[in-house]
């Protein structure tokens, strides 16, 4: 693997444009959703903690959501999202398990293959619920820290996998550092460890990513790897609160599965997922929007002097130089909340991008309680 791998993603960072143009598209406010009909909240309040969609779903996913109350009264089955999610993809439907956003399926995939213990090998600052259900299956998690630029210590992932290992956990972008693995190397990392071994790797995430070196794993399935990757609605697709998201892999995997998930999926959730599917030109909106309000905010924080942790997704982390905490409280009682701790990262926020509005107020409380580095350096 690359072991200078973070100085080209930094080159790649700095000097790779979208592709995508989005000229004479339609304004976000009629794209997306207006902001005013999200679920009200005090005056002034901007909540940029979450990673969430701060527009919302389109008119259209909204019209089908309200359209699926016709059929609440009924038990129904996949309502065309198994098909659906097939066909954006290009695989079959006994390819994909649905779940309760990525959670659920990550929380299915630990009591598929954690059952009578042993142990998984993942990082630390991660997503954590996989390492959080390890106490239902009496299993350990072998944590590995990130390099010194953030990153998936593949080198140390790969060596430390052992009779007892069940699979390997990789965020990718990563949370809360958004920060990707190489398609290379996560292609280097197959290729090293055992083919039975069990690698799952969770694109929550993937949408927002602009950097070439970057791939999804759902390449790997087709070949029939011994790859789970998790997918989800609650980003891009701006339905977090419905809680909908799938995995895939092939089908001796989804196989040991599917007795193991809950079938949890109500009627307006799968409806909106068809929906969702059929708009591209609604996410390329939202990742145009989030990825050009991110460059400008993170490059005000550069500018004032602060660590910008180069980033993938729809969030970003900054270095304070001290904890945290303090800092939290300030924003909450200014109406603004914004990430909470990733340990050992206890001097990183992770900021979720807003609208232009909801950063510009962002921007304007950290000068009023940040100000610039060279301050916090002088104990202002």
């Amino acid at each position: 693997m690359n072991q200078n791998r973070g100085v080209s993603r930094r080159k790649f960072m700095g000097g790779v444009a979208t592709a995508l143009t989005y000229v004479g598209m339609k304004p976000a406010i009629e794209l997306v959703g207006a902001p005013a009909q999200r679920t009200a909240r005090p005056a002034g309040y901007v909540k940029i903690s979450n990673n969430e969609n701060p527009y919302g779903p389109s008119e259209g996913v909204r019209e089908a959501m309200t359209k699926a109350f016709e059929e609440s009264h009924m038990y129904i089955g996949s309502n065309g999202i198994m098909n659906a999610i097939a066909e954006h993809h290009g695989l079959e439907t006994n390819n994909i398990l649905l779940g309760a956003g990525s959670t659920e399926t990550l929380k299915t995939i630990d009591d598929a293959f954690l059952q009578g213990g042993g142990n998984i090998i993942g990082v630390e600052p991660t997503y954590e619920t996989t390492y959080r259900y390890l106490t239902n299956t009496h299993a350990e998690g072998n944590i590995i820290p990130l390099t010194s630029d953030y990153r998936h210590d593949l080198h140390a992932m790969a060596h430390a996998v052992n009779f007892d290992t069940r699979f390997i956990y990789i965020c990718n972008p990563n949370n809360p550092t958004g920060t990707i693995v190489s398609d290379a190397d996560i292609k280097e990392l197959l290729d090293s460890i055992p083919e039975n071994m069990i690698v799952v790797i969770d694109e929550a995430y993937h949408h927002f990513v602009e950097d070439p070196a970057y791939s999804s794993a759902i390449k790997y399935v087709k070949e029939g790897r011994n790859v789970i990757v998790t997918r989800t609605f609650s980003k891009v697709y701006g339905i977090a609160g419905l809680r909908l998201g799938y995995g895939i892999a092939k089908l001796e995997l989804i196989s040991r599965m599917r007795p193991f998930n809950l079938g949890s999926i109500n009627v307006i959730a799968k409806s909106a997922g068809v929906r969702a599917l059929a708009e591209p030109e609604t996410a390329a909106r939202v990742i145009q929007l989030n990825n050009s309000i991110k460059k400008r905010v993170m490059g005000q924080l550069g500018d004032l002097g602060y660590e910008v942790i180069p980033s993938e997704t729809n969030f970003f982390m900054v270095g304070i130089g001290r904890d945290i905490d303090p800092v939290r409280r300030a924003f909450r009682e200014r109406n603004v909340e914004i990430g909470r701790r990733f340990p050992p990262m206890t001097e990183h926020l992770r900021i979720s991008v807003g609208t232009e509005t909801e950063m510009d107020r962002f921007m304007e409380v950290w000068n009023e309680v940040m100000g610039p580095a060279d301050s916090q350096a002088d104990g202002a």
